[in-house]
């Protein structure tokens, strides 16, 4: 998907941090929303939170950190220029 990078592979250790979904913007991952076949995805961070996102309104403006409280652990991030 054009604009979205996904973490795959192993999770990190603890402590080191982890972003789940990097995105250029918040359209980007809109338009992976429409594409998604079930018109949901989910994201399950290291800690075991899970998020469902299932409408535009549920894609945040800005970054979404989980809630946790990791250190630098991220579910969104937007990339910066």
């Amino acid at each position: 998907m054009k604009g979205i990078e996904i973490a795959l592979g192993d999770y990190p250790s603890k402590g080191e941090s982890y972003t789940a979904m990097e995105a250029t913007d918040r359209q980007a991952i809109i338009d992976l929303l429409d594409e998604c076949p079930n018109n949901y995805f989910e994201i399950t961070m290291p800690c075991g939170y899970s998020q469902k996102f299932e409408k535009p309104e549920d894609i945040p403006y800005g970054d979404l950190p989980c809630p946790c409280g990791g250190f630098n652990r991220y579910l969104i991030r937007y990339k910066k220029e």
